[in-house]
Formats: structure tokens, sequence, C-alpha cells
């Protein structure tokens, strides 16, 4: 998952945490915790742990306020248990993965639709059919050095499009 501006990561996804927080009962109480969320992104900017990823760590900060606000509320409203609390996060983890595993998956679809027949062949040949270099080789009349070297640049080519359009600018695994 790739680190991100926490601050970003919130405004984009405010309705998964009210979401979240909602299921405490009293979305006055969520909008608190949301607002709450949100100073201490600002007062902690530039502080989320090295190799952390943004949403985890904004989503902590949102179950540890949640907590804290269900204290005081216990009252007033049944809180969800912690167990519960955890398994919503876990949920909301599993959401975002999807999330970003279809975004990634949008972003071959088209960095494929972008190569030309024959290389898109290529690379259909060798992964989806499971042909092997040699195999690929006798194919394409050539050795199967040659097409390695070609399905590496493929892939190459592949990983630094994706990254483009995911607007990635490491050059780490797309």
């Amino acid at each position: 998952m790739e680190r991100s501006d926490p601050i970003v990561w919130f405004l984009a996804n405010r309705d998964l945490l009210m979401g979240y927080l909602a299921m405490h009962g009293c979305r006055q109480v969520a909008e608190d915790v949301l607002q709450e969320v949100f100073l201490v992104l600002q007062r902690q900017r530039g502080e989320m742990p090295q190799g952390a990823a943004a949403g985890a760590w904004v989503r902590g900060i949102t179950r540890n306020l949640a907590l804290k606000a269900m204290a005081k509320q216990r009252r007033r409203v049944v809180p969800l248990s912690g167990a519960v609390l955890d398994g919503l996060e876990a949920a909301a983890a599993e959401a975002e993965a999807d999330s970003e595993q279809a975004d990634n998956l949008a972003a071959l679809r088209g960095c494929l639709d972008q190569l030309d027949g024959r290389h898109r062949e290529l690379l259909t040949l060798r992964y989806a059919d499971g042909m092997s270099f040699a195999e690929l080789a006798t194919r394409q009349d050539s050795t199967a050095g040659a097409v390695q070297v070609m399905v590496s640049r493929l892939r190459s080519k592949l990983a630094d499009c994706i990254r483009l359009k995911l607007g990635r600018a490491d050059h780490g695994p797309a």
C-alpha cells in the first residue's frame, strides 16, 4: 500500500469513516469524532510513523477517538465493543485493499490496451496461457533468450505505465 498524506486520505475516505463511526448509533457523535480526527491530523501532520500507510494510521486515530467518545457516552448510548470495532476496522481495511486492487487492475488493462497487438499477444500467451519462453520462441521464430528479454522489457514498460496511471512517483513494484 502506498504511503500518502493522511489528510488527503481522510478527505478522500470521509464517507467510509463516517459509516464506520455511525455504527456507534449517534450521527452527531460520529461527526464530532470526525472533526476531532481532522484536528489531530492537522496537529500531527508529518508525524506519521515511518512505513505506515495513511489509511491504517487515520483509521487507528479514528478508532481511538471513537473509543474515547463512547466512554463519555456510555450512559446515553449502548456502545459497540472493542471487538466489534476491531471487526469493522478489518472490514474497512479489506474494502480499501479491494478498492486498491480494482484500481491496479483497471490501470493494467489500460496499459495493456496501449501495447501493440503482437506485444499484447506475447504477454497473453506467456501469462494467461502459460507458454514457456521456448514455446514462445518457436512460435515467434526467435530464441528463448530474446523472448525472455522482450517479455522483461514489456513488463517494465507496463509497470511504468501503471505507476503513471496510479500517480505513483516511486520506482517500486506497481
